[in-house]
């Protein structure tokens, strides 16, 4: 399960980003074909796991102007509750 995890931190800007009390954390795991793909770059599928953060607000009342992937290697947390899933079958956890 942990081949395409990612942690998405998403913030209002990038200067609110540097402090974690305005970084919403979500976790997403790229699991359809479209996201899977092994012959995509990696910034590609940093991208996806952003873009499928940031389907989860509401764009007229939310304003993200920081998003940023990395690869999650690390052990799952035990808080983990239901995902969200995407249609394309992606799971995205809130943090």
């Amino acid at each position: 399960m942990a081949d395409y995890l990612y942690m998405v931190d998403l913030s209002a800007n990038e200067e609110t980003a540097r402090n974690p009390k305005f970084v919403d954390r979500l976790l997403v795991q790229l699991s359809c074909d479209d996201h899977q793909k092994s012959g995509l770059p990696e910034a590609d599928r940093e991208a996806s796991a952003c873009e499928l953060a940031v389907s989860r607000y509401n764009p007229e009342t939310t304003v993200i102007g920081y998003r940023r992937a990395k690869r999650y290697d690390g052990v799952l947390p035990s808080s983990l509750v239901h995902p969200f899933i995407e249609p394309c079958g992606c799971n995205v956890w809130r943090l």
